[in-house]
């Protein structure tokens, strides 16, 4: 009953040994580095640069420039 384990299905991969990835962004007032939102996969945190990259060319983020995806 207790200790036996189930054979994971295949593919699966443990989420705490994935590793993780943060968007940080520089301030345009100071020069600033700013982590924004919390660490995440790195493909959805590519997501996230790119979204950000999108505002700022468009003119609606005036605060921020250069999104830069790094492993936290």
């Amino acid at each position: 009953m207790f200790g036996e384990r189930k054979p994971m299905p295949k593919g699966w991969k443990n989420p705490l040994r994935q590793p993780l990835y943060q968007v940080v962004v520089e301030r345009t007032s100071d020069g600033v580095h700013q982590v924004v939102g919390p660490a995440i996969q790195q493909n959805v945190a590519e997501e996230l640069a790119a979204a950000i990259r999108i505002q700022i060319a468009a003119g609606n983020e005036k605060s921020w420039s250069n999104p830069t995806v790094i492993r936290a």
